[in-house]
């Protein structure tokens, strides 16, 4: 078998490939589906590509198929040549790969690369010293913004930290800069959650707050030293100019010229130390008076000028020896006192996660990669290895160098077994470097990108050059002849503007496409600004709705069409834009549940429930009942009774009480399955629950289904893997700009040996360190990241393509912004004339419109049912009287409830968070949580059970047993030591034979998984404590 590279374009059959490889596989042998991971970048993907399969798997498996579908047509013979099997076996086959999948669908391993390692932290979170039921936390920013505000409340309180934050606040003012240091650290705080600062971020742990603060005095110290130094060679050359009476205006170029230099020099305008070319005219071709210089002046300037030249080669001296080094503390320290609160941060924000029992999604990979790093065999790995066999990865191009150094094990173990294993990439398309992937990481393979001399990647990487095996695929199967034909016409003049090694992911991008599937259509406008009496916004709102007039004469649909854009802020006002002119859209922005009339009022009546003096929510109140011709406010007044309901009934009662229910309404629906998540999750007040609204309301939004008829507006991230008969790309005036803000250096300074690494603003700056080069590869990888991102919107429309970008100024001293780059590709091809400024490509065609059968299965809900809070109450029987009555079923229910507790229960440390968790979630109430607690207490810290729940001991709760035949058993606990083995089960009720016949099978099969010494331990509880050893 190999490891094969699939190198796709846009439109060229990616997720065909992938579906035809994966039922390669199981048509050899259907069984093996469950040895197979699928690994998609988004669960959207992992979607279609699950549908995809079983769909064909139905065709596939049919008596009599649909001979012009794309399965029997395309698909089957490829599958028969490839295999070299017949169509009857073929069909035999995927009949029954098709019954054991949906039969076994959770062995169906096709997901996101996230959830697999989310599955894998789960499994091992023991080893992973991770609490056993963590929560995941998605949301960077709100994890930020909590820790951010508690160590700004401890000002005051810890005095080296008020001392650091306080230094931090009076830069900012000397520097004319907002005062307000959250935002600074806020940004800063989010490289404690990115893959490339947290190995870098563990070389400053070692340096207090106090260590930082002698290091900006150094920094200082050395800057000063710097700038005293020309300062003082610079008031020699100006004390010279003035002894002599000369004039600043004298000397050639004036202002611009050497006098100035000096002066700026001495008087500490340290920005303009590198000369400009004017002065360096000056020395280089002794040009020294200006073209008004009088004669005394000029015999003034002759009689100092070799000695300015003097001082200006000492001043020279200065900066080719000390410049750089100058301008990397300069760099450093303006961001000295937010790296010296990142480790601070980095408390805050463990404590918060230990608080709330939450393991942020960020550091899944880098607790895996903390153990695959370092170890041959990973044992993390070693039941994975035995059960996945094949992998296949997609949209490899945006995948972490972790996530890859990850999976490296598994695939390398799948080879050693001679299996098949495939990636899928497009350098074209990497967009998401700003969330850790790394384009070059494709085009090196199968070399391991950033291997850091690790040997266990060095083997690994050894057997994928064994392996190997390059596809490309050509062809474009989604756009008109002509519009693939200009896009690689465009890209490949483009390509020319990247910079090496970059360039070469924009080799042989030409696409091979059907010559009779013509139609296709390009239109580039550049809208010229100067001589326009309208905003440019307001000159691409008009021809967005021109565009669209037009297409709807044609025979397009509004949602035939796809509004493209690079910004939220952008999209958002497009679509209030089209809004107005009446014309439906869908978009992220109108998707969000706060962009409800009903929600906002709704909103309203609980923070005036709060505070009825708030005279804004009133009025938004009343406002809101005179537009709906609701009735008075007063005959509701009662609503203030509500004041004590939890949130979910208060936000339910208010929706019923004011009708706002009488008609389905989707943003009501989804608004409540929000406030039922939030209650679940946090057992807080109605105050709490407004908090958590201001935070989330500009993210939470409905889920629209496919197929209404509205013009579509999203971003391009959004828009990756999608198509459209209609794109249109509107303000496409952009200017490549840094992508990464900050970047990690190692430093390396002599005078600050003690720091090992800092994070450096990304400016034009870095261009004068020892920095540099890492400078402009970050300025090169940028530009290729707007290019990469214009691929991807004009590889999305099959039909036409509409670019509304503006006349840029003539020539630049570097092309680095859209504008330019379009007059570029039409200087390259002689096509540019200065007055003309709309250009076209390809034919307008009437719109062939393929009539879709109404989907039968979609069924529409038509009423909002909704009943008084106060009907649903129902009364829960607490512990005491669980423990105590002679129902058995009751008793049965305590008994599940002690087991499922004491599975969350590692030591006796544990207790307390245990109870606490099921009280949080509702599970318990709080009687029964105090009862619970004291009982589980004493039972843990009996003498003859604590020895079971002692720290530091390999211990494994409800861990499953599985035989060959696929029957499972489930010992309670499980302690584990060498080949020895303590296996213990909790019993609630009076102790029956039948418990110590369940012991020894589990003793029997731990003795046949190899451990010689089995201990067999019940442990009843109940009112009184027993321990029997079996």
């Amino acid at each position: 078998m190999s490891f094969t590279v699939y190198k796709s374009s846009a439109g060229s059959g990616k997720t065909y490939t992938l579906v035809k490889e994966y039922l390669k596989i199981v048509l050899m042998h259907p069984t093996k589906f469950r040895n197979i991971l699928a690994i998609t970048f988004t669960n959207k993907a992992a979607n279609e590509m699950k549908e995809r399969i079983i769909s064909n798997l139905i065709e596939l498996s049919a008596t009599e198929p649909d001979k012009n579908s794309i399965t029997i047509k395309y698909l089957l013979p490829e599958l028969i040549s490839d295999l070299k099997i017949d169509t009857e076996t073929i069909t035999k086959r995927s009949s029954e790969a098709l019954e054991l999948i949906l039969h076994n669908y959770s062995d169906f391993a096709i997901g996101t690369i996230d959830s697999f390692v989310h599955k894998i932290i789960r499994i091992f979170a023991h080893d992973l010293h991770l609490p056993l039921n963590f929560d995941v936390e998605m949301d960077e920013d709100t994890l930020i913004s909590q820790a951010i505000d508690l160590l700004i409340s401890r000002v005051g309180t810890d005095e080296k930290l008020t001392k650091v934050l306080m230094r931090f606040t009076e830069d900012k003012t000397e520097n004319e800069q907002n005062w307000n240091i959250e935002t600074d650290l806020q940004t800063f705080a989010k490289s404690l959650l990115k893959e490339d600062g947290q190995y870098q971020i563990e070389k400053l742990k070692k340096l207090t707050l106090d260590d930082f603060l002698k290091i900006n005095k150094k920094i200082l110290e050395n800057i000063k030293k710097f700038e005293d130094s020309v300062k003082e060679k610079a008031g020699i050359a100006i004390q010279l100019i003035h002894k002599n009476n000369v004039s600043i205006s004298s000397f050639y170029y004036g202002n611009q010229g050497i006098g100035k230099y000096f002066d700026n020099l001495f008087n500490g305008d340290f920005e303009k130390i590198k000369p400009n070319s004017r002065v360096i005219q000056t020395i280089e071709k002794n040009k020294w008076y200006s073209g008004k210089t009088d004669d005394y002046q000029k015999y003034a300037i002759d009689n100092i000028k070799s000695e300015l030249k003097e001082i200006y080669f000492d001043i020279e001296e200065n900066i080719i020896n000390g410049y750089s080094k100058y301008m990397v503390l300069k760099l450093l320290r303006r961001n000295i006192y937010p790296l010296a609160v990142l480790n601070e941060i980095e408390k805050i924000l463990n404590e918060i996660k230990t608080q709330n029992n939450i393991v942020h999604i960020s550091e899944f990979n880098k607790r895996i990669a903390d153990i695959v790093l370092n170890e041959p065999v990973p044992f993390i790995y070693e039941r994975l290895g035995e059960k996945y066999k094949y992998f296949l990865i997609d949209e490899f191009q945006d995948t972490s160098v972790l996530q890859w150094h990850n999976l490296l094990p598994l695939i390398d173990n799948s080879l050693a077994e001679d299996n098949f294993n495939m990636l899928v990439g497009d350098g074209k398309q990497a967009i998401y470097r700003w969330r850790n992937g790394e384009v070059e990481q494709f085009a090196k393979l199968p070399e391991i990108y950033k291997k850091e001399n690790n040997p266990f990647i060095s083997e690994r990487e050894q057997n994928l050059m064994r392996n190997y095996n390059s596809e490309e695929l050509k062809k474009n199967y989604r756009s008109k002849a002509e519009i693939v034909d200009f896009n690689n016409k465009f890209f490949k003049v483009v390509a020319s503007l990247i910079k090496p090694p970059f360039d070469s992911i924009y080799e042989n991008l030409e696409q091979e496409f059907e010559t009779n599937n013509t139609g296709g259509y390009v239109n580039i406008d550049f809208i010229d600004k100067k001589n326009a009496e309208d905003s440019f916004e307001e000159i691409n709102f008009k021809k967005i709705k021109e565009i669209i007039l037009e297409l709807q004469q044609q025979n397009f649909n509004w949602g035939d069409i796809a509004i493209l854009c690079r910004k939220n802020k952008e999209a958002s006002n497009i679509a209030r834009f089209l809004l107005n002119e009446n014309i439906d859209v869908i978009s992220s922005e109108s998707l969000l549940l706060s962009s409800s009339h009903k929600l906002n009022f709704i909103i309203a009546l609980i923070k005036y429930l709060l505070d009825p003096s708030d005279n804004i929510q009133k009025t938004h109140i009343l406002n809101f009942l005179k537009q709906n011709n609701q009735e008075s406010f007063r005959d509701k007044f009662f609503i203030s009774k509500l004041r004590n309901l939890q949130v979910f009934d208060l936000c339910e009662e208010l929706i019923r009480l004011f009708g706002l229910n009488s008609k389905p309404d989707p943003y009501i629906q989804f608004f409540l399955d929000a406030v039922l998540k939030y209650t679940i999750e946090n057992n807080s007040g109605i105050s709490d629950f407004i908090d958590w609204w201001e935070e989330k309301k500009d993210k939470l939004s409905i889920i629209v289904p496919e197929g209404i008829n509205a013009v579509n507006i999203l971003t391009i991230h959004k828009a990756k893997g999608l198509e459209f008969p209609v794109v249109i790309y509107p303000f496409a005036n952009e200017s490549s700009r840094m992508t990464k803000k900050e970047l990690w250096v190692d430093l390396n300074e002599p005078e600050i040996p003690e720091m090992d690494v800092a994070l450096l603003p990304a400016i034009k700056d870095m261009e004068d360190t020892s920095f540099a080069n890492l400078y402009i590869e970050e300025k090169n990888k940028s530009f290729l990241d707007m290019i990469n991102l214009l691929y991807v919107v004009m590889t999305r429309p099959t039909d036409r393509l509409y670019i509304l970008t503006e006349k840029p100024s003539e020539n630049p001293k570097e092309i680095n912004s859209l504008p330019h780059v379009f007059v570029y590709y039409l200087k390259s091809e002689g096509l540019w004339l200065e007055n003309t400024t709309e250009y076209s490509f390809g034919n307008k065609q009437i719109f062939e419109r393929i009539i879709q059968p109404e989907d039968k299965s979609i069924f529409k809900l038509e009423s909002f049912i909704s009943e008084d809070w106060n009907k649903k109450i129902l009364i829960s029987t607490s512990a005491p009287e669980i423990w105590d009555v002679s129902d058995p079923d009751r008793n049965k229910e305590w008994g599940n409830l002690v087991h499922a507790l004491l599975a969350n229960i590692i030591t006796y440390d544990d207790v307390e968070n245990a109870v606490e968790d099921f009280f949080s979630k509702g599970i318990i109430d709080k009687t029964e949580k105090n009862k619970l607690l004291e009982k589980i207490i004493q039972f843990v810290m009996d003498p003859q059970v604590k020895p079971f729940f002692e720290k530091n001991l390999n211990i494994k709760t409800e861990t499953e047993i599985l035989l060959p035949n696929g029957q499972t058993f489930r010992p309670d606990r499980l302690i584990l030591s060498g080949n020895k083995a303590i296996v213990i089960d909790y019993k609630t009720g009076k102790a029956e034979e039948k418990h110590k016949k369940q012991i020894y099978h589990y003793a029997r099969l731990i003795e046949e998984m190899g451990y010689n010494e089995v201990e067999k331990y019940l442990l009843y509880i109940d009112e009184n404590i027993e321990v029997v050893k079996v």
